[in-house]
């Protein structure tokens, strides 16, 4: 009987310390990157920029002009953060970081995440907004408590972005 007992609490034990990577083995890894299209006129109408031109630089950042004027840079995070995955894979972004060196705006594109999730998590893009690039990278930004895999998603891909910002816009 002594011995039944063990065998049960040693099994139980074994149950209840799985590892961590265990409980997550659905969780997808990174994927190749969808293929960085031109940013739409309806995705730069989102970010502010009706009637801009674009002129890639490099895969994922394109210079942004209205008129004659010189406004800034859109890059897509999912040239610079490919590793990145939230729960259900990528969570690639657009910035628009306009003439001042300031984050103007953020949108996000198409993701696999589940919408009532990820939703809460897009909330952390106001943290960024309006701050200029130095000020953004610095900024301390706490995931969503219950949708934390895409908020960190979300963290990780505007630091890799506005890396890039700093290494091929200057």
């Amino acid at each position: 009987m002594k011995q039944l007992f063990t065998l049960i609490f040693l099994a139980l034990a074994m149950v209840s310390t799985r590892p961590a990577f265990a409980q997550n083995q659905n969780r997808p890894t990174a994927q190749k990157a969808d293929v960085v299209s031109t940013p739409n006129e309806r995705q730069l109408e989102k970010l502010g920029l009706k009637d801009a031109r674009l002129k890639e630089i490099r895969t994922g950042i394109w210079a942004v002009s209205q008129g004659n004027k010189k406004k800034g840079f859109v890059l897509n995070s999912a040239e610079f953060s490919k590793e990145v995955v939230g729960y259900h894979g990528n969570t690639p972004l657009l910035v628009y970081i306009d003439g001042s060196k300031k984050v103007a705006s953020l949108l996000s594109l198409r993701n696999r995440e589940t919408p009532s999730y990820y939703n809460r998590a897009e909330t952390l893009l106001k943290n960024w907004k309006g701050k200029s690039v130095k000020e953004a990278k610095k900024a301390r930004v706490d995931a969503v408590s219950g949708a934390t895999y895409s908020s960190d998603a979300i963290i990780q891909n505007v630091k890799a972005t506005l890396e890039a910002y700093n290494k091929y816009c200057k």
